[in-house]
Formats: C-alpha cells, sequence, structure tokens
C-alpha cells in the first residue's frame, strides 16, 4: 500500500510539472535544463546568486528532495522567505491527492443525500434557523457549498446545496413544513464562512408565538435541534420589556405544553 501511494505521489509531481510547461510557463531557474537531480545539485554548489522561486518550484515539482532541502536552507542563509511556494505546491499536491483517494472508492461517482442538522428559535414576529452542513451538529462538515438554492413559499421552507467532506461529494436537502406561513418577501439569510446558513423567516401573522416549528406535532426531525442561545436572547428581551401589548398566542413561549415537550424532546436528543 505504501508503494502504492509513494506511486501516485510521484504521479501527481510529474503531472503538475507537465502541466506547468504545458501553460508555456517561461521558468527562469537556472536547473530548468538539468535532466538529474545530481546534475542540478552540482550547478547548485556552483551557484552564486540568490534562490529565486522559479529553483525551488522546479526542484519540488520533480522530486528533487535533496536538492530543495538544500535550496531551502540557503534561502535562510540568504534571508529570503519562499514559504509561500511551498505552501501553494503543497495545497496543490494534496488536492490532487485528495482526488486520487476519493476515485479509490468504487462509489466515488455517486453522490449521498442527506438532510442537514440545524438549529431554531424564534421570537413573536421571526422565526430563526442556523443550518449546519452536516448530518450531526456536532461533526465537521463541508466548509464550501455550490448549486445553492434557498425557497420559501407560504409555510414551506426548502434548501438544497451540493458540498465536500471527506473526500465525498455530498447533495444537502432540507425541507420543513412550519406550523404556519411566512413572508417570502420580507424575510432573508446569508451564508456563513464557517458552513452554516443563517435564516430570519419573517412570520405572516406578525406578534404570534408558535407552539412548535413544524406543522405536523408528531413528526421529529432527528437533527433539529433548539437554538438556545438565539432563544434565551429574545426571553430576555421579552422579559425586560416593560410593553405589555396583548400578544396573540395560543400557547405562551414556556407555559405550552406541546413547546415544552418539544424543547424536553431535543435537550434529549442532544445529551
Amino acid at each position: 500500500m505504501l508503494t502504492y501511494f509513494f506511486s501516485l505521489f510521484l504521479i501527481v509531481f510529474l503531472g503538475s510539472f507537465t502541466f506547468c510547461e504545458q501553460l508555456g510557463h517561461n521558468n527562469t531557474s537556472i536547473f530548468a535544463s538539468s535532466q538529474t537531480e545530481a546534475d542540478a545539485i552540482q550547478i547548485f554548489e556552483k551557484l552564486t546568486r540568490n534562490i529565486i522561486a522559479d529553483d525551488l518550484n522546479t526542484s519540488i515539482s520533480r522530486g528533487w528532495w535533496i536538492l530543495s532541502r538544500k535550496l531551502i536552507i540557503k534561502t535562510h542563509e540568504q534571508g529570503i522567505d519562499l514559504s509561500p511556494v511551498v505552501r501553494s505546491v503543497e495545497l496543490s499536491i494534496r488536492r490532487e491527492l485528495n482526488e486520487l483517494t476519493r476515485l479509490l472508492n468504487k462509489k466515488h461517482s455517486e453522490i449521498a443525500t442527506l438532510s442537514p442538522a440545524f438549529q431554531w428559535a424564534q421570537s413573536s414576529d421571526q422565526v430563526y434557523l442556523n443550518i449546519k452542513f452536516t448530518y450531526r451538529w456536532n461533526a465537521p462538515g463541508a466548509l464550501k457549498i455550490e448549486n445553492e438554492t434557498v425557497s420559501i413559499r407560504d409555510n414551506i421552507f426548502f434548501f438544497s446545496a451540493m458540498g465536500s467532506h471527506s473526500h465525498e461529494k455530498k447533495k444537502y436537502v432540507l425541507k420543513l413544513e412550519l406550523f404556519d406561513n411566512i413572508d417570502s418577501d420580507l424575510s432573508e439569510w446569508s451564508f456563513g464562512s464557517v458552513g452554516k446558513l443563517s435564516c430570519t423567516l419573517v412570520k405572516k401573522e406578525p406578534n404570534t408565538i408558535w407552539p412548535r416549528l413544524l406543522k405536523d406535532q408528531k413528526l421529529k426531525i432527528p437533527n433539529m435541534h433548539v437554538w438556545w442561545e438565539m432563544k434565551e436572547k429574545h426571553e430576555n428581551l421579552t422579559a425586560n420589556s416593560s410593553i405589555s401589548n396583548g400578544t396573540k398566542t395560543s400557547n405562551v413561549l414556556n407555559n405550552t405544553d406541546s413547546f415544552e415537550n418539544d424543547v424536553i424532546s431535543t435537550a434529549r436528543e442532544e445529551l
């Protein structure tokens, strides 16, 4: 297995080098014409000028590790920082190796569809969703997504997107039939930089507390969680408010059995 991955590693390096030449990269390295690492090292021993990025690029792309180490040590003596070159090549090679690893799976072309984990909370006028691109809230997931779709119509919230995690492509789909209708024109959402989607859904009927998030009281979604931070934030705002304007509720928040059961059930799942 070690020999196999080493072979893949060499293929990636040789492919990277060929690709650069195909692009017509103007290689200014003094080692560009060297046929072997031994020849390049002889040139290095006589080199009097400063090391340049192309020197290190050429050495790394050809797999000349002894020369690469000598070049990096020399840059320290010359006070030159070529670390971006190494990091750039490292990312490129890692990306290619990850793709090769993904292809080792015979089912690599199949895309799994899963329902992403999410948190929710509400105020009297809005519903808040915090969606993470992973099945379990505490598990790592895709940091970037593409082909994303967010749709709100009446009481239906729909989200879908493509993402990659652990060398596998996944399709994330979340469809929620909410307790009541949403004003799609006033609602908004944004994609964060940490693999999450945050939504602020404006209730069609304002000044109302829902007894639960979903229309179907019996429906339980395993990876649905209460957004405690947001919930407590709005509860504190309500508690600190001196205005009592007769908020309409069929079951007031924290005084409704169905909502308490939903919260308790979710808390047990999180434990």
